[in-house]
């Protein structure tokens, strides 16, 4: 189950289906909905399947919902919709992109620059963990419907951690400097940071790293973007 509060609406996600209420009177305004409906007429897994493990968050900067849940059976895929509005009942842009593995127990952030998303990788037979996925979402062409928007992923080792939890921002008041936009994640070792870039095939980013000294480095430098399945 999961639930997230905007300006006017709550919206509430429990397994396959979803409610939006009235944030004052509580009233139900639209739903239950079968979770998969964000991608009707969309074509491809996300329209298909209906897994559950859903997330949804209200960005808080945009003003927007943000509507996510991961295809289980494959080809694995992370499924997003982001409303063009702030009214949850009304259109949404939709996008699908593909996973390497079964994406399991997905988490979400939300930051200036990136949509954030943490999943335990279970390999393409969703049979073997192979590590904690870490992905960012390019934010900005998502928000106006931008079919370029890339992913970005990084698989750490199995000995590094499971189930990250990327930082999510609490308030839109005060935005740190383009410059110094990092998202820093929850672990059960130490605290990892990722920074993405999406402006050059050979992203300037810092994947993930350990803030205890010595800086330990895990990983190349450059990682390609996988662009939209469809």
């Amino acid at each position: 189950m999961n639930l997230a509060v905007g300006d006017t609406q709550v919206v509430q996600w429990v397994n396959v289906s979803y409610a939006v209420f009235n944030k004052t009177t509580g009233a139900v305004i639209a739903g239950p909905i079968a979770g998969n409906q964000f991608w009707a007429g969309f074509g491809g897994p996300c329209e298909t399947s209906n897994s559950g493990d859903i997330i949804v968050q209200w960005d808080k900067i945009a003003h927007r919902w943000v509507m996510t849940q991961n295809v289980f059976s494959a080809p694995y895929h992370t499924c997003i919709a982001i409303s063009q509005t702030a009214d949850a009942t009304g259109p949404y842009y939709r996008f699908q992109f593909p996973q390497s593995g079964f994406p399991d127990y997905p988490k979400w952030g939300i930051s200036p620059d990136a949509y954030y998303q943490s999943q335990n990788n279970f390999g393409p037979t969703g049979s073997a963990y192979v590590g904690a996925t870490a992905c960012a979402y390019e934010r900005a062409k998502m928000l106006v419907g931008d079919s370029t928007a890339q992913q970005i992923c990084f698989t750490t080792p199995t000995i590094f951690d499971d189930s990250l939890l990327p930082g999510d921002l609490d308030s839109a008041g005060t935005l740190p400097p383009q410059a110094k936009l990092r998202s820093t994640w929850a672990a059960s070792t130490t605290p990892p940071q990722m920074a993405a870039s999406f402006t050059s095939t050979c992203s300037t980013w810092i994947l993930l790293h350990h803030r205890t000294p010595p800086s330990l480095g895990l990983g190349e430098p450059c990682r390609s973007m996988w662009p939209l399945s469809a």
